[in-house]
Order: C-alpha cells, then sequence, then structure tokens
C-alpha cells in the first residue's frame, strides 16, 4: 500500500515552472491538496503540507466543488485503471508507465521514459490500436466520453486503486478521479481537436 504522504504528492506537482503557485502541495481547509495543472488530487489533511489560502489554490480548490465525483457505490460510473477495458490498452511490456527494468543477478538498472523508455510503445505507454493522435502529436485513449493522453494514464497509475469516471461528465468537463484515500479530477484532451485514430 503506497503511503499518501507529502513525498508522495509531490510527483503530481508543477515541476517544469519553479515559480508557478502550484510547485509544492498544499493546504485549505480539511484537505491537502496536489495539481500539476492537468491533474487535482486530494487527500485528508497532512501536517507537513503548508497552508494557502490565496485566489489561485482557492479556485483548485473550487473545482472539485464544481464537479463533485459520483458515489463510490455507483460502480457503472466508475472504471478501474486494473479493468480489462483499460489493462488491453496498455503496453504489454511496460505495462502502460513508459518506462522498462533490466535486471541480472548483479544489478537492477531502470531506464524512465524520456531518458531511456519502453522499446515496444516509444515510452507511450498504450498499444498501437488504442491509440488515437491529435494534430499536437498527442497519443491518447479514447474512453466514454473522453480523450484521455497516454501521459496522464502513466500519472493515474501510481495512485492506489485508481478509477475513474470517463462516462459521468461530457468533454467540456474534468473527469473524476477516486483512489484509496483521496479522489481528484483529470484535464482530458479536447475531442474537437481534429484527430485520427492510430492504424500502424
Amino acid at each position: 500500500m503506497k503511503k499518501l504522504d507529502k513525498k508522495f504528492l509531490e510527483q503530481f506537482t508543477v515541476i517544469y515552472n519553479e515559480d508557478s503557485p502550484f510547485a509544492s502541495p498544499f493546504t485549505c481547509g480539511n484537505k491537502s491538496y496536489v495539481t500539476d495543472t492537468r491533474i487535482l488530487l486530494a487527500v485528508p489533511a497532512l501536517g507537513d503540507v503548508s497552508v494557502k489560502d490565496g485566489e489561485p489554490f482557492l479556485k483548485a480548490t473550487e473545482l472539485l466543488t464544481l464537479n463533485p465525483p459520483p458515489e463510490p457505490r455507483d460502480v457503472e460510473a466508475w472504471v478501474s485503471l486494473s479493468s480489462t477495458l483499460i489493462q488491453a490498452a496498455l503496453c504489454l511490456e511496460c505495462k502502460g508507465c513508459g518506462e522498462v527494468t533490466f535486471s541480472n543477478d548483479y544489478h537492477s538498472y531502470e531506464n524512465w521514459c524520456g531518458d531511456l523508455e519502453c522499446k515496444s510503445c516509444n515510452g507511450i505507454g498504450l498499444r498501437e490500436g488504442f491509440r488515437v493522435s491529435t494534430k499536437h502529436g498527442s497519443n491518447c485513449l479514447r474512453i466514454g466520453n473522453h480523450l484521455i493522453a497516454a501521459c496522464y494514464i502513466q500519472d493515474l497509475l501510481k495512485l492506489p486503486d485508481c478509477c475513474i469516471a470517463p462516462y459521468y461528465s461530457d468533454w467540456k468537463n474534468p473527469i473524476p478521479i477516486r483512489f484509496t484515500g483521496g479522489i481528484g479530477l483529470l484535464m482530458g484532451v479536447n475531442p474537437l481537436t481534429p484527430v485520427e485514430d492510430d492504424e500502424s
């Protein structure tokens, strides 16, 4: 079981801009939040996460109020990342994470997407035939009412027992997320952007 502490949340911060208000997790009220502006996560308040109450933080927390997730017992609304529907689309070699681990009797070498990536999927994490490519070069998975970028799926795979609700809202709204210990929202890809199914 993954421990949902500050270090865990820091995987989901804005890493490309240290001046961003979202460069570290923050606490508002009784929850601690983290966002990279694509994924917003909320967990019960953590004691070592700073309290922030400025406008950008309040606006981020309001997104969850405006887009409440369906009840966990609404099983038809939720799709687990471990479900056959999702697993069938993931690369067989790297299991969707875009990275592979090589090992022998003496050493273990981890190769990360963007450095040395999975050769089967070129670090995308999705199998050919399941990919939808946008004109901007994004590789996505079409599920429910949404296109979900492959890089988002790689991030969601880090969450314990993660489920998404892709049928719950239309493409104009974020996709609800739930996982053991918290909830969140995921930004989908605009399906009105000209796309073409990957036939390669």
